[in-house]
């Protein structure tokens, strides 16, 4: 029987100001690890969408802190789902997994008001009310629909 995680982190993105937060989703599958997020350069699962999967480490390591540095910000995780098959965790795995090629922003970007990163990952968390997880206000363009 498989065993998942499905992990929810945020890290704080410094520019323009210091208030804005820069969420991702690691998924694991009996430890075999996944990281789903937007970024805004695109070069995501087709060169011409901004879904990028495995662009950076997949755990508390943010986005990088400016495009030639090696520095990153660091992120926290701010929810965990974890269980076996059937679980929360495994649906929501299985739906990123399978869905996320359908994100009905895949083409689009743009930080103000969206759709972007947040945009994203909050379609992922209204898929799954039960949570009851809330990106926070910081996460700009969460709330953005067509």
């Amino acid at each position: 029987m498989s065993y998942y995680r499905v992990s929810f982190y945020l890290c704080p993105v410094y520019i323009p100001v210091h208030v804005f937060k820069h969420p991702w989703i690691v998924i694991e599958k009996d430890g075999q690890q996944t990281r789903y997020e937007i970024i805004h350069y695109g070069k995501g699962i087709n060169d011409d969408t901004y879904l990028c999967v495995d662009l950076f480490d997949k755990e508390k390591i943010g986005v990088k802190t400016w495009a030639y540095s090696k520095k990153n910000w660091k992120g926290e995780c701010i929810h965990e789902e974890k269980g076996k098959e059937n679980s929360l965790a495994h649906k929501i795995h299985d739906f990123i997994e399978s869905e996320s090629k359908h994100y009905p922003y895949l083409y689009n970007y743009r930080f103000y008001p969206g759709p972007n990163n947040n945009t994203y990952v909050q379609w992922v968390i209204d898929h799954f009310p039960e949570l009851k997880l809330t990106l926070p206000w910081s996460c700009i363009g969460k709330d953005y629909k067509k």
